[in-house]
C-alpha cells in the first residue's frame, strides 16, 4: 500500500461539514445560473418580438412614402 499524502492529523475535524457547505454553495450557484439563463432566454424572446414589431411599421411607412411619391409623379388632371 502506498503512503497517504494527507495524514489524519492534517485533516481538520470539520472537513466533512466544510465539504457539505461548499457543495451546497455550488448547488445554489448552479440553481442561480439556471434561473439567470431562463430569464435571459425570456428577455431575448421579448427583444426579438419587439424588434420584429418595430420593423413591421417601418415597412408600412416605406410603402406609404412610396405611394405618396408615385402620386406626386403623376400629372394631376385639371378640372374644367
Amino acid at each position: 500500500m502506498s503512503p497517504s499524502i494527507i495524514t489524519p492529523e492534517e485533516v481538520p475535524i470539520d472537513s466533512d461539514f466544510d465539504l457539505q457547505k461548499w457543495l451546497k454553495e455550488i448547488e445554489g450557484a448552479e440553481n442561480l445560473m439556471s434561473q439567470v439563463e431562463e430569464k435571459v432566454d425570456t428577455l431575448h424572446a421579448k427583444v426579438d418580438a419587439l424588434l420584429l414589431e418595430v420593423g413591421q411599421p417601418a415597412a408600412a411607412v416605406e410603402n406609404q412614402d412610396t405611394t405618396a411619391n408615385e402620386d406626386k409623379d403623376k400629372p394631376q388632371e385639371k378640372e374644367p
